[in-house]
């Protein structure tokens, strides 16, 4: 008998035809992947076995292939088959919690003579249970919720007091730029995660981005910005925070002319090119946002705004020279910023992590590394000239090698290029105090995750996984609060696994 997760992946085929025929697998679908968990597809591109889909898992938005993705099941129903539920084991599949809520049969393949197995059923996992089994898979790729990054942060009460100061400041004399600077897995992802909690609780916009060097990176402005608009993300929780409802908004509270009187010239004019009935139609709306952010050209939009009976005359805000591009990029996230502010927010944070990544990425697509060191030194530069503006950009990069020139070392070419407008943050080590306080907070969320008796993992055995642990991690040369966080749920799972063993097969004296 197959066990869930085989008999899940069996029906591959038949949800690939859902999305060739045009239909379940869309924006706003919730699917599956394997490493990934449960998420909701936020866009697509291409189409059939061969589309792109970016997907919010809640801890990270990859672009994944369709191939990689099952869909849930509450979307479109199959023709029921004979099967059995079975619940999936937390150590052997550490599958996602969210696709362990719903009751559904599996597909099993039978013969006449093999008698029928009844349906098992599963455990109703409590939302608190689902939150802290997401937690866990998050961890296990070196990420952490959002939601509960406040209860895993532990020696951070000087770092976040650094933040709120540069978010207040923000606010009153922008801009500013951060530079979180920690070697890979100490901390540094952590930090901007913070970072961006705090800034949407002060009612900031946000929008994170992780470098690559190729398709993301400072040398190639426009498309940074595209990837950027890709995601912006608004606070307020009491209404739909999406970009289109954003540029709905401000077009029918009549902020345009505000808009323009702050400076924001493209974003104004985007918005009067069209009248007002228009921001009620959602294709207007959808094709507005693409165009905004630059994944269309105002040709392209203008012709289909006519296609729909809009007609309009938008003006190009893409840069098409490379000496505009820069300059253009820094301007458009000014307007952004001021955008923000003008439909309610206090201003916008932009996030570049991993720029460690994209200094040691060879330039595929340039024609020499030279370009690419001048194109990036001067958007930086562009960067460092705004005045006046509600923004912050904070840059997250492991330091480069100090005996190569600064040009392959993130940490010294953005101090070099910003100079003293840059506030160096270097991330601290946990020490062994703040090491035992996150083990502990570890194991309240497994336990959660996994309804752990507390007989099994008691403070008893929380002393005595440290002792295994810390012990190993002072031996480790490069030791990591990543690796420390892993090998504590490493850990757990084993330990978890030999209760289930003597549950199952009690021993002869108990």
């Amino acid at each position: 008998m197959k066990d869930g997760w085989t008999a899940f992946r069996g029906l591959k085929d038949w949800i690939k035809g859902l999305f060739d025929d045009g239909g379940s697998l869309r924006v706003g679908a919730k699917v599956f992947h394997p490493s990934y968990g449960e998420g909701i597809i936020e866009t697509i591109q291409g189409s059939g076995a061969s589309a792109r889909v970016c997907v919010d898992f809640g801890f990270a938005k990859p672009i994944v292939s369709l191939s990689e993705l099952t869909i849930d099941s509450s979307l479109k129903e199959p023709q029921p088959l004979e099967g059995s539920n079975v619940e999936p084991q937390p150590i052997q599949t550490p599958t996602s919690a969210l696709n362990q809520t719903k009751d559904t049969s599996v597909p099993r393949q039978s013969s006449e003579s093999e008698p029928k197995e009844k349906p098992v059923s599963t455990k109703q996992m409590t939302e608190r249970e689902v939150e802290a089994r997401k937690g866990i898979m998050a961890l296990r790729l070196g990420q952490v919720l959002e939601s509960q990054i406040t209860d895993l942060s532990v020696g951070t009460a000087e770092l976040e007091k650094t933040f709120n100061n540069a978010i207040s400041n923000t606010m009153t004399a922008g801009p500013t730029f951060l530079l979180v600077d920690a070697v890979w897995g100490a901390g540094k992802t952590h930090a901007l995660t913070l970072l961006q909690v705090l800034a949407r609780k002060t009612m900031f916009a946000t929008s994170y981005v992780v470098m690559d060097g190729i398709s993301t990176s400072l040398a190639r402005p426009m498309e940074l910005m595209t990837e950027l608009m890709s995601g912006l993300r608004f606070p307020d929780k009491t209404r739909p925070t999406d970009l289109s409802h954003q540029l709905a908004k401000a077009k029918q509270d009549e902020r345009v002319e505000i808009l323009e009187n702050r400076g924001a010239k493209y974003l104004s004019d985007t918005l009067r090119a069209l009248p007002l009935e228009a921001f009620d139609d959602p294709e207007v709306l959808d094709l507005l946002s693409d165009f905004i952010a630059l994944r269309i050209s105002a040709t392209d939009a203008n012709n289909r705004l006519r296609a729909i009976n809009y007609r309009a005359n938008l003006k190009s805000v893409k840069a098409h020279r490379v000496v505009d591009r820069a300059p253009r990029f820094a301007e458009l996230l000014k307007e952004w910023a001021i955008f923000s502010s003008v439909i309610g927010y206090k201003g916008l944070l932009v996030v570049l992590d991993e720029l460690d990544v994209e200094y040691a990425a060879p330039a595929y697509w340039s024609r020499s590394f030279l370009e690419t060191i001048e194109h990036r030194r001067e958007l930086l530069g562009e960067l460092g000239s705004l005045q006046k503006t509600p923004l912050m950009i904070a840059f997250g990069a492991a330091p480069g090698d100090p005996s190569l020139d600064e040009a392959f070392d993130p940490v010294r070419d953005v101090i070099g290029c910003l100079k003293n407008k840059v506030q160096h943050i270097k991330v601290a080590a946990p020490n062994e105090k703040n090491l035992r306080l996150l083990l502990g907070r570890l194991l309240e969320l497994y336990g959660d995750a996994y309804s752990v008796e507390t007989a099994h993992l008691n403070q008893g055995t929380a002393d005595n996984l440290l002792l295994e642990i810390f012990e190993h991690y002072r031996r480790d040369p490069n030791g990591i609060t990543r690796r420390f966080v892993r090998s504590a749920i490493e850990r757990m799972d084993l330990l978890l696994g030999q209760s289930a063993d003597r549950n199952a097969h009690p021993s002869p004296r108990l």
